[in-house]
Parts: C-alpha cells; structure tokens; sequence
C-alpha cells in the first residue's frame, strides 16, 4: 500500500524550508548509476520549487513505473501533479513550466505566479504523439528563444533527439547512425553547444556510452570523449556543464567509477574526483554534489556494485569534501539548488522504500 514517508531536513536549514512529507511506495530498487540519464529530481531556476519524480521501482534513471510527480516549494506546501509512468522533470529557463514525461508523452504544468499560491489549481496540457518519449531537457538558446530537448524511441535501439517545444510537430535533430542511438541532451548555459550521449553497435565503436557533440549545421555527431582500454566495460553520462566551454562526466563500470572534466575548446580530459558519479553542479560552478561508495568497502566486496552510494559535496574552490548522507545507506540522484544553499537526494529507507532528503549547506559546514 502507498503512503506517505518523511522528508528529513537539518536542523540548521534556511529560513523557507520545504515541506514535511513526500510519497513513498514500498519494494523499491534504486539505481546504481549505469543508466542514469534524467535525474528525477529538478529545482527550479530561482530554487523556488522542488520537484520530484518517485514511485515503486527505478527500471532506468529517468522513467520511473509505477510512479508520482510531487511539487514541492520553499513555505513547505507540496502537490501531487500526476501519477503513473513518470519522469524526467524539467523547469522552463523562464521558470514559468514544468515539463515531465508521463505515460510516454510529455505535459506542460504552468507554475503559480507568487500572488496564486494554490498548487492544486495548477493548469498543464498534454501534449500527444507517440508514447515512447524517455527524458526531457529545457534550454535557452542564443538568441533567448526557450527550447525543449527529448529523446524517442528505444534508448539503444534507434533512439533519436528531437527539439522544439510541440513533439506532435517537430521533426529529429538527426537521424542516429545505423544502429546506434543518441539520447540524454544537455546544452551549454549560454545555448551554444548541445551535447548527446550516443550508444552504438557499428564495428569497432564501443559498446556502451560516450559523450558527442550535435553540429547543427550537418546534423552530424562528432566523439568527444575517448574510448578507454576496457572497451567493452565503461559507460559515460550524467553530463554537466560547468561553463560553456567545460562538462563534467562521469566513467566507468563494475561500481568503479571517476568523474572527469572535459576541456572542449583544448580537446582534453582531466581526472576531477576519484571514486564519484552523478554530478551535480551550483549555477556558479564551485559546490559539486555526487555519489561515491567508500573504497575500504568496496576492497572488501565481491562485487564493488554492492556498496551502497552515498552523497558527498565538495567545495571546488577549495577542495574540500563532506559526506553528506549517512554511510551504509543507498543514496542517489543528488540535485544541488541552483545557488548551491541546498541539496536533495533519494535515499533507501528504513523499510526499503525511497525517501526525499534535503540538508542545507549552511548546515552542512557547521559541522
């Protein structure tokens, strides 16, 4: 039976602070980071709003079925805004939209103006279309036009991106090579470059994920990222900009995995955190949240991949580093505010089941 768990926030949090409860179901399988392309939870461009996507069980990073999208805001009020397959929430540049994936199509809620505050009478459009859409990402483009990225398709059979902001009317970027596919866009903060993952089974590629970048004057993809000596055994993804001429990504495979920077302008990969994955990234780039599995603990397993993550924050100024979530217990999918003040993740509950946690930084550094 569905019911409702606890949302844990510090003690020594900010002064709006979000709300007391979240939905839960029971027999969840979190992810452990080899197919996380969305994440399911979004903040909004002023932090004003949480949302999150949650339900039963994690087939992949960004769907999630059967499930609940929840809106949480700062005062502590939250709303139930849809239920069923969903995933994949993301907020318009604007802040005025939040877009998800649910049953396969994409709906548009319009978020309250600060003198509406009654979330239940948010409005949304459905929009249809073939029900094979897998996640979603809002972007500003250069000329200060707001667009919105999908992907179609089976995520490693074909699948393809599509941009535009109706799916019943806009047509592919590009067609992915022979079977390959290309998914999980994310642009540049500026709009000036559009990244991809691309999966392929032509002769020679590697079998798994590497990070490419969409030239929209061809619609070609070109490889960024550089195939590693297990070729068979890595993957690439959670992509973050850190400006427009840096990303973030994470590497890996087995439960060993790196978070590595990519210098686009020199072509070149630096080893930014040991032992991370699933990056999350402050508007100004210093506070860095990710997931990492204690390395005595992973020495002592059979298989690496059975130490739980926990959620870690580091100060990239400085390089410092705090853990965050309780060790021992499975936490994933952190999502930093956009000024970095606050950080929320999923995390394994007592009794199995997935709960929202939230801590302020300011809490975090008292410590």
């Amino acid at each position: 039976m569905q019911r409702l768990a606890r949302l844990f926030i510090s003690a020594a949090v900010f002064t709006a602070c979000l709300g007391s409860s979240i939905f839960c179901a029971p027999a969840p399988a979190l992810a452990n980071g080899y197919d996380v392309y969305a994440s399911p939870l979004a903040w909004s461009p002023d932090g004003r709003y949480l949302a999150v996507a949650v339900g039963e069980a994690w087939p992949r990073g960004d769907v999630s079925e059967p499930g609940k999208l929840l809106l949480y805001t700062r005062d502590g009020r939250f709303a139930e805004l849809a239920s069923g397959s969903v995933g994949s929430p993301s907020f318009s540049p604007d802040g005025e939209k939040l877009s998800v994936v649910l049953d396969g199509r994409y709906v548009d809620y319009f978020l309250p103006r600060k003198d509406e505050p009654d979330l239940a009478g948010m409005a949304s459009q459905t929009i249809g279309g073939t029900p094979d859409i897998l996640d979603l990402r809002w972007n500003m483009r250069p000329d200060d036009e707001q667009e919105l990225y999908w992907t179609r398709g089976e995520r490693f059979y074909g699948c393809a991106v599509y941009a535009g902001i109706l799916a019943t009317s806009a047509s592919p970027l590009s067609s992915p090579p022979p079977d390959s596919s290309v998914f999980a866009p994310v642009a540049a903060p500026d709009g000036s470059t559009l990244l991809c993952l691309m999966q392929g089974g032509l002769k020679g590629d590697p079998a798994y994920e590497r990070v490419v970048r969409y030239n929209p004057a061809d619609g070609s993809f070109t490889q960024l990222t550089k195939p590693q000596a297990r070729e068979w055994d890595y993957h690439e993804s959670n992509v973050v900009f850190v400006d427009e001429d840096t990303i973030l990504f994470q590497r890996g495979g087995w439960g060993d995995w790196r978070l590595y920077r990519f210098e686009l302008a020199e072509d070149k990969e630096y080893l930014e955190v040991a032992d991370a994955q699933q990056p999350t990234l402050s508007t100004d780039a210093r506070w860095l949240a990710f997931t990492r599995r204690d390395p005595q603990l992973k020495a002592q397993a059979e298989y690496d991949w059975e130490v739980p993550p926990t959620v870690w924050l580091r100060d990239r100024e400085r390089g410092a580093e705090w853990q965050v979530s309780a060790p021992g217990v499975e936490a994933e999918y952190p999502a930093l505010s956009p000024d970095g003040s606050k950080l929320a993740w999923l995390q394994k509950g007592d009794d199995g089941t997935p709960e929202v946690m939230l801590r302020s930084r300011a809490a975090l550094l008292l410590h």
